[in-house]
């Protein structure tokens, strides 16, 4: 009998996503930002909205609780994100766009951007680039 796929389950906050499973994993596959616990061998993976977004609905890697409850499906974790998080559809937008493009995507919070964005593996270069998301007029445009 083949083994059966594990799904990595977070923990929905009112503004990140922790994941305690496969957080080594996720953090060399430049994933959320790793989280060491007071005890050193327990470690966790913080994602953004954006970042758990993306793992749930387009890599379909992940699951996510909200308060002890799974969120089955895109829509209601959708609406849990957005209603935490304002302007979480014009993000995701953008990181999901970044993302196709092949990109690695990074929170640019200590640069005063929304995102930073990488062509290789952020250990081995610094980004070039830094990207502010504006919704162009109410328009579904972005302008990144």
């Amino acid at each position: 009998m083949a083994p059966r796929w594990k799904w990595a389950l977070g923990f929905l906050s009112s503004c990140n996503v922790f994941l305690s499973e496969e957080a080594e994993l996720l953090d060399r596959c430049c994933f959320g930002r790793l989280v060491v616990g007071a005890e050193k061998d327990k470690r966790w993976i913080q994602l953004s909205f954006e970042e758990a977004f993306f793992l749930f609905y387009k890599l379909k890697c992940i699951k996510i609780c909200l308060h002890g409850r799974s969120l089955e499906n895109e829509v209601d974790l959708w609406r849990s994100m957005s209603s935490f998080k304002q302007d979480f559809a014009i993000l995701y937008k953008a990181y999901s766009h970044l993302r196709s493009k092949n990109w690695i995507v990074r929170s640019g919070l200590q640069y005063g951007v929304d995102f930073v964005v990488y062509r290789h593996h952020p250990s081995l270069l610094h980004s070039e680039n830094a990207v502010l998301v504006q919704s162009i007029s109410g328009n579904d445009r972005l302008k990144v």
